[in-house]
């Protein structure tokens, strides 16, 4: 069963993280999924920008805790094929983005959030840290003092209330938090993002 559903209309290729039941958490599947069809889109011409979203109520929530994979340090992390891609690449967050979701958001080049969409680096909470770049990407978007929050912590933030100060949430706002309905046209030509 595929943990993805991708949907291509002009130009624009929408992925959709879909383990609903699960709050779309990444598993080995998905992992494999999202490699493969970034990697597809990069050698196709004619798709020149790509949205990720999720299914259901949630964009990410994270690792997919109750996978029986023991953590194994030669696997490629999460964001490994969004940093390789280079067209543009937008999250379009209709709700939890938490651990390695919101590292997926973070490797994105623009981050769109419903005003109901929450963020958080939860790992400190079971004895881990973030492992797919949080740590270095989190204060470039957020600014320090507030990532220093979010990774010691754990605590969750909202785009709410936290949307005029912060830039997790910095095109637009979706129309709900648990259908997205957004229309993108494609630039012109993709110019290939520097990594």
């Amino acid at each position: 069963m595929s943990t993805i559903a991708i949907h291509v209309e002009d130009a624009v290729a929408r992925v959709t993280l879909d383990r609903p039941d699960k709050r779309n958490a990444i598993n080995d599947d998905m992992r494999a999924e999202l490699t493969a069809a970034f990697a597809a889109f990069d050698a196709d011409p004619s798709v020149r920008v790509v949205v990720l979203t999720g299914a259901g109520s949630a964009f990410c929530a994270g690792g997919d805790l109750s996978a029986s994979a023991s953590p194994d340090p030669q696997r490629p992390r999460i964001v490994e094929p969004l940093d390789q891609f280079s067209k543009p690449l937008i999250a379009a967050i209709n709700g939890v983005a938490f651990g390695g979701g919101l590292e997926l958001a973070l490797a994105c080049d623009l981050r769109i959030a419903a005003t109901g969409a929450r963020f958080a680096l939860p790992e400190v909470r079971i004895g881990s840290l973030p492992g797919s770049g949080g740590t270095q990407r989190l204060p470039a978007v957020v600014g320090p003092s507030l990532a220093a929050q979010m990774i010691l912590t754990g605590e969750p933030i909202d785009a709410r209330a936290r949307s005029r100060r912060v830039s997790l949430r910095n095109c637009a706002r979706l129309t709900s938090s648990s259908t997205p309905r957004w229309r993108m046209r494609a630039p012109l030509h993709a110019t290939p993002r520097s990594r």
